[in-house]
């Protein structure tokens, strides 16, 4: 009987007060377990002939497009969690006031302007613990074509000084 454990309620002789104590002790164990969180990196790139980036979960864009990588915007959550919300990504078309760019967003956009929409994860649309703020930026400069870029950290942003931060999509784990 050296080096062994035994659960308390096998010291239990009364048949109903061991089944209510082993069942305590099993909710206990269940409750305890801890829940992993699939996410997964949203990364930044800078488009070098339009001079415009766009946000991807993907980690390497098409070979020879023209885009360079600029670090990790955040992590998203892979599955819908409790309190999360869907991350999407819309491209329009060339024409629209937002020709050839992109937006990223937790709202369900359906208009025409839209030529593709991409699913990019889920996100908090309020903050929870260890979260931090994900920003839409644009263009200060309205002389250019507008330029959205969604990131967490500004320091990644090309020509950044260009750039102010407009509006938090949601909260996303960050990098470090």
């Amino acid at each position: 009987m050296k080096n062994k454990t035994y659960p308390i309620y096998e010291f239990i002789s009364n048949p109903t007060k061991k089944a209510q104590i082993k069942a305590a002790v099993d909710r206990h164990i269940a409750n305890a377990q801890l829940n992993m969180m699939c996410v997964m990196p949203l990364y930044l790139y800078y488009h070098t002939a339009t001079k415009t980036h766009t946000t991807s979960h993907k980690w390497d864009l098409q070979p020879n497009s023209g885009y360079i990588e600029k670090g990790i915007a955040g992590y998203v959550l892979c599955d819908q969690e409790p309190g999360t919300t869907a991350l999407w990504q819309y491209y329009f078309h060339k024409g629209t006031p937002y020709q050839n760019n992109n937006i990223v967003t937790t709202g369900v956009w359906t208009t025409n302007d839209i030529r593709e929409k991409w699913h990019l994860g889920y996100v908090y649309p309020f903050q929870a613990p260890g979260t931090i703020p994900l920003y839409e930026f644009m263009q200060r400069d309205t002389k250019k074509p507008v330029d959205h870029c969604t990131t967490a950290y500004y320091e990644i942003i090309q020509n950044k000084l260009q750039y102010r931060a407009d509006w938090s999509v949601g909260y996303v784990y960050p990098v470090d």
